[in-house]
């Protein structure tokens, strides 16, 4: 996983969008990285970084002056705002099409989990649950990946808003990011569910986009 952020430029991005001074130890995308493979083998929670790391291999790649940090873990994420992660996502996407991977298929869905937030937060509501758990605030969540299964651009959201409003607003973000890479939005296929139908969705992808949808028998 380390070898794959480094050829996706994923490291030097993260750094570079980072716009604070360094903090002794770990920089910011080797804390991300850190929870990132922890998070692939199993739960890994904030608290528990520094017992993770000294069973782990990274113990032998990298070699922080101090005791791994939940505070600096923090302290650098409270800087991963939706700017400095457009930045980042926008120069791993060129890199990968420098690489050969240009999408031409797009493929979006939502879905919606629980958590345990129950209070202070805009995103938390309550709706029918996909996991069928129905005492629980949930979070919405919206993906579009490539043909290649690679995550294009994502969306979290109040879990109670309707999904053809959502995806209205979408289509402009996904057409902006493709334009942004330089490519024609015209050379796309997106592809969605009946969730996403309305009048309005459609006219507006139909004019930037090819779309395959479904329809109701």
């Amino acid at each position: 996983m380390i070898k794959a952020a480094e050829e996706v430029g994923l490291i030097e991005s993260i750094n570079k969008h980072f716009n604070r001074k360094k903090i002794d130890g770990l920089t910011a995308a080797e804390y991300l990285l850190l929870i990132i493979i922890g998070r692939s083998e199993h739960e890994l929670g904030r608290n528990v970084l520094g017992g993770y790391f000294n069973k782990s291999v990274l113990k032998f790649i990298w070699n922080p002056k101090y005791k791994l940090s939940s505070q600096n873990f923090l302290n650098y994420m409270a800087h991963l705002d939706e700017e400095t992660i457009q930045n980042i996502e926008l120069d791993v996407s060129r890199t990968m099409i420098e690489l050969g991977l240009r999408p031409t298929r797009l493929i979006f869905d939502t879905t919606n989990f629980y958590t345990h937030i129950e209070h202070g937060e805009d995103l938390p509501r309550k709706v029918n649950s996909k996991e069928k758990i129905f005492d629980r605030n949930l979070i919405g969540v919206g993906l579009t990946t490539s043909e290649n299964n690679i995550p294009f651009p994502s969306i979290t959201y109040p879990a109670n808003k309707n999904d053809a409003k959502l995806f209205s607003d979408l289509i402009d973000s996904i057409c902006k990011r493709l334009k942004d890479i330089d490519i024609q939005t015209q050379d796309i296929v997106i592809v969605f569910d009946r969730g996403m139908n309305a009048a309005e969705n459609i006219k507006k992808a139909v004019e930037q986009m090819h779309i395959v949808g479904s329809l109701p028998s």
